[in-house]
């Protein structure tokens, strides 16, 4: 593995900040802009399977690939990857659609830490409706309740 795709990718793995959602999207785009390289992409595979296991979304997405890969199916292979973000922008417009029919008259969240997914879900709620208030924990040790303030203070 080449030295500036290494450091890509330990940046991308010892990211503390970030929620599993978002990682994977980042190694998706990583294994995107590398599709070409299938050792680089097998290296990837087992470092993310061994670094960010504790994920099961990301355990999930490395067994989907995986199976891919050993049914040498590329093309298949490079579709998934492609699809990915689309896929997620599927989950998240679901995920709202359920919440906003159970809870259309909520004035108030109360949400802990950074979650990639709930900011996409507020940035939709937002759309339907500016007049809920979310409080946000801090969250300690890395802040991420203040990290994700700032994300919803964009829109």
């Amino acid at each position: 593995m080449k030295k500036r795709q290494k450091e890509i990718l330990d940046k991308i793995f010892s990211d503390k900040t970030s929620g599993s959602s978002e990682i994977l999207t980042k190694f998706n785009k990583f294994l995107l802009s590398n599709i070409t390289d299938k050792d680089l992409i097998s290296e990837s595979l087992s470092a993310a399977s061994a670094k960010l296991s504790n994920f099961a979304v990301i355990k999930n997405y490395i067994n989907d690939l995986n199976k891919l890969a050993a049914s040498k199916n590329h093309e298949r292979f490079i579709e998934y990857l492609r699809n990915y973000e689309e896929e997620v922008k599927l989950k998240i417009k679901e995920i709202f659609t359920k919440i906003y029919k159970k809870l259309p008259s909520a004035k108030t969240i109360l949400t802990i830490s950074k979650s990639g997914t709930l900011i996409n879900v507020f940035k939709l709620w937002h759309k339907k409706k500016t007049n809920l208030k979310i409080i946000i924990t801090e969250s300690r040790p890395a802040n991420e309740g203040k990290l994700m303030a700032k994300e919803l203070l964009k829109f």
